[in-house]
């Protein structure tokens, strides 16, 4: 019996173990990421329309002002396969736009992704990206 108890007491001590390193794994890649949306645009009468969203979260419709911005932090799956996209409207001009995938969180500094709204088109971190 005393030889059960101790291979009992070490299989549990080894999944302790397992599940303390695996928690430690998975807060290295579900990493935490902020992304920001700036309207960057010179006309305040007309608000940046935008509604964000991705596979699983809806963050619904907001009506950005000049040099306002709407926020929003998540963690990236297991896979990394976050990804978020929004749909924008100013004037007569109406765009959809990843704004978060594998690839642009490359661009983003310290975990942070900080889109410019221009006339001209879209600005991550100062990097024009998408045209309208």
């Amino acid at each position: 019996m005393t030889n059960l108890h101790g291979r009992i007491l070490l299989s549990i001590l080894f999944l302790l173990c397992f599940l303390v390193q695996s928690a430690n794994v998975s807060a290295f890649i579900l990493q935490k990421y902020r992304v920001f949306i700036f309207n960057g645009l010179p006309n305040n009468n007309n608000p940046l329309q935008i509604r964000c969203q991705s596979k699983d979260d809806d963050l619904g419709y907001h009506n950005l002002l000049m040099d306002q911005n709407f926020n929003w932090h998540f963690r990236t799956n297991f896979w990394g396969t976050t990804k978020f996209w929004c749909h924008f409207w100013w004037l007569n001009k109406d765009q959809a736009d990843d704004v978060f995938d594998s690839i642009i969180s490359l661009l983003c500094y310290d975990k942070t992704c900080k889109w410019v709204v221009k006339e001209d088109g879209f600005y991550l971190n100062g990097i024009k990206v998408y045209e309208w």
